[in-house]
């Protein structure tokens, strides 16, 4: 399996993963007896979780770059 193709799935997963955790909210509403300062802290988190994992990216990819000037010869 190409690593494209195995990017492709993995976004489509997730898209449709995330559908479904939205369409489940709404219809469900599981979270109705959460107090609003756990589900913020939660939010938090998470974007504190994916930003981190954007800036790990944006790192790999960076030192994957043959044109950096700092990686080593």
């Amino acid at each position: 399996m190409s690593e494209d193709l195995r990017n492709s799935l993995f976004l489509w997963f997730n898209g449709l993963a995330f559908a479904a955790l939205l369409w489940a909210g709404l219809h469900f509403s599981p979270l109705q007896g959460v107090k609003r300062d756990w589900m913020n802290l939660g939010g938090a988190l998470l974007c504190l979780f994916n930003f981190g994992w954007l800036c790990w990216g944006l790192w790999q990819r960076r030192a994957s770059n043959p044109k950096n000037p700092n990686r080593p010869s």
